[in-house]
């Protein structure tokens, strides 16, 4: 059954839009265990598009639909081949929280294309492009990384565009880990789709460890603000020289020199699948991450437990300081229901606080947002999810109740 549970919430993913790793990591086994990319999001290997055609409420020859079989990658392809694709298509219809009148929009989140080239054991390929409109600050439309693994019992090392590790990846990007309070409502911090240039060692060598480390340009995350209340100020202080390109990590001396100058991202991540031996005692995962780019940190903590089979809870913690800017904390709290195979019954309420500090001063205006969230993910039919959502959202300016609904293509 947990075997089951973990696979099919980990498939639910928002391009980045991403993932939900932290259902996966609950049992002890990473996204990589779906995924190509070892944070989770984008294509999926054999194992997670395997149970994302299987585990669904019907199957095509129930409801008359046995065109469908035509579509099963695994007949005419094979995964350990040289080459993989995937694609993720994602349309929601949704309206604004901020004003009573807004108009209902329906709009197309993600067309995203994945590609995987691996050519030996040791060496992979990865890339994804979204076709998709560019919406946030901080956002990018494509990434691209190898990843290279000599030795199974050492680190791997990834090198290319692509997001960095920070907390975890979830499937809805409103949530507050990747957002902040603000007096309107809430304030991107990481975009969906934000990647960087950059390189990071990655060690999961044992089934219950996971540690990230890793160093990135700051160009994509220069265009998010810190500021966003009294008009705009770059989250990262100094713009990055438009001299600062991949090449430059081959040469040691200038990588040093222009991360100096760019104010070069580091980041740290690790996670903990504790084995306790003991007959009955729940699954659970526990970690940390951060990110340290000149003034500003972003750090993140989160646990989690199967409380039973079909039941898990989370916590995480999120918290950014820009000194004499922007000091931020926000809560999360949530749990997932799965009454039965392809459908699952999520609800998580979350708690943002904000500070600003007026003119660099130790006098600061502090702002509080709330959400309370109810939603489901319904694998109708392979390829095919649902994804219904009730949310209440209270700022310091309104408060609103709205519904929103989203339909998942995957392959």
């Amino acid at each position: 059954m947990r075997l089951f549970l973990i696979t099919i919430l980990s498939l639910t993913l928002i391009g980045e839009l991403y993932s939900t790793p932290e259902f996966s990591l609950w049992t002890g086994s990473s996204c990589v265990s779906c995924h190509v990319n070892r944070q989770g999001g984008g294509m999926r290997k054999e194992f997670g598009w395997t149970f994302g055609r299987d585990a669904s409420l019907f199957q095509p020859a129930e409801a008359g639909l046995r065109w469908l079989y035509f579509l099963d990658k695994s007949k005419y392809h094979k995964f350990d081949s040289i080459f993989t694709y995937g694609t993720d298509f994602r349309l929601e219809t949704f309206r604004s929280h901020k004003t009573p009148t807004a108009k209902r929009r329906i709009i197309p989140m993600q067309a995203s294309l994945y590609a995987n080239l691996h050519p030996y054991k040791w060496l992979t390929f990865e890339g994804q492009y979204n076709f998709g409109k560019l919406v946030f600050p901080g956002q990018t439309s494509w990434s691209a990384s190898a990843i290279l693994q000599p030795f199974p019992d050492l680190p791997a090392l990834r090198i290319g565009r692509f997001q960095p590790s920070m907390g975890i990846r979830d499937c809805d990007m409103t949530s507050l880990d990747r957002r902040v309070a603000t007096p309107d409502g809430t304030e991107i911090i990481i975009a969906p789709d934000y990647s960087e240039i950059g390189f990071e060692l990655i060690y999961s060598s044992l089934d219950w460890l996971l540690v990230n480390a890793g160093a990135f340009d700051s160009r994509s995350l220069h265009e998010v603000s810190s500021n966003g209340v009294f008009g705009f100020e770059s989250i990262v202080p100094v713009f990055n020289s438009p001299d600062m390109n991949f090449t430059h990590f081959f040469d040691p001396k200038k990588f040093i020199a222009e991360s100096f100058n760019n104010n070069l991202s580091v980041t740290a991540r690790v996670i903990v699948f504790p084995e306790l031996g003991i007959e009955g005692f729940p699954a659970v995962y526990l970690g940390g991450s951060t990110m340290v780019n000149g003034r500003f940190v972003y750090n993140n903590a989160f646990f989690g437990i199967a409380v039973m089979d079909n039941l898990h809870t989370y916590f995480k913690w999120a918290n950014s300081n820009s000194p004499y800017i922007r000091f931020t904390n926000s809560y999360i709290a949530g749990l997932t229901y799965m009454p039965l195979k392809g459908l699952l019954i999520g609800a998580r309420v979350e708690h943002g606080i904000s500070d600003w500090f007026l003119d660099n001063s130790a006098e600061k205006l502090s702002f509080i947002t709330n959400q309370y969230v109810l939603n489901a993910k319904i694998f109708v039919l392979p390829y095919i999810e649902l994804i219904p959502e009730y949310r209440y959202i209270a700022t310091t300016e309104y408060s609103s109740l709205r519904w929103a609904f989203q339909l998942h293509l995957y392959y």
